[in-house]
């Protein structure tokens, strides 16, 4: 059983909502007419390989705009919307949405996904655009893992350990939220919890999230927390490891302590 089941609202737009902005949405479909039948279409190409060559070598890293400039991101000139039509929603809420519905858009695509994430991060640096991108690098490196096993792409693993200890070194008091799934029977539109990130990310480094490869004992999953514990000592911070839940066989990222 899952703690939670769906991302609801990011830390800083758990009120936000996604405006309905045709230039935004440019993917595949696009807006307007085409040379077929008089309507004029603007159309991106999204990534559907598994090769990521590194623009720079801090793409998807805390402050590193690169990716802005990277040919390869489908998304560079895409514009993410910021205007808030909800009086009410904190800056930035229509942004936030913005991004999880292109993110959506591309689900199970990791390579497109990053680039979502990445661009989010270089426009907005915040723990949870960082967090994102750490994921979809680490499903990325899953997806190099399943062609050319045990290893898969050794520089896509570096760049996904880098940029889950950015979350750690430059976030470490962030938190996002989430959708709880555990309550019996929840209100309408459910309860959303916020989540450290420091936790989350800890947990992904050692017990690996979903289906995802370990990044650092592929072949062994336990010897893989060790190592990865070992790892986060090293950059300063002491993760407790999984915690029992409040029912039965759920559980709980430990807390991260910086030593």
């Amino acid at each position: 059983m899952k703690l939670f089941t769906k991302h609801a609202q990011s830390s800083g737009a758990k009120y936000g909502r996604l405006a309905i902005v045709c230039s935004l949405f440019l993917i595949v479909a696009g807006c307007g007419k085409d040379s077929d039948d008089g309507e004029v279409r603007n159309e991106i190409d999204i990534p559907t390989d598994i090769v990521l060559n590194l623009f720079c070598e801090d793409i998807g890293i805390f402050t590193e705009t690169c990716v802005l400039d990277d040919p390869d991101n489908p998304y560079a000139s895409v514009p993410f919307v910021t205007a808030n039509p909800d009086p009410d929603a904190p800056p930035g809420a229509d942004f936030n949405a913005a991004k999880f519905a292109l993110a959506a858009d591309v689900a199970g695509n990791p390579k497109a996904t990053f680039y979502v994430y990445a661009t989010a991060q270089a426009r907005a640096p915040n723990g949870e655009n960082q967090w994102y991108t750490a994921r979809a690098l680490h499903e990325l490196y899953t997806a190099t893992v399943a062609v050319s096993p045990p290893d898969g792409s050794l520089l896509i693993r570096q760049q996904t350990i880098k940029a889950y200890r950015s979350a750690l070194d430059n976030y470490f008091d962030s938190a996002t939220f989430f959708v709880a799934g555990f309550l019996p029977a929840p209100p309408p539109g459910g309860v959303a919890f916020p989540v450290m990130l420091r936790e989350l990310t800890a947990s992904d480094l050692a017990m690996t999230p979903g289906a995802f490869t370990p990044l650092f004992d592929a072949a062994d999953p336990g010897n893989n927390e060790f190592i990865a514990r070992e790892t986060m000592g090293g950059w300063g911070f002491t993760w407790v490891g999984m915690l029992d839940g409040p029912a039965g066989p759920l559980t709980l990222p430990g807390p991260v302590y910086k030593n």
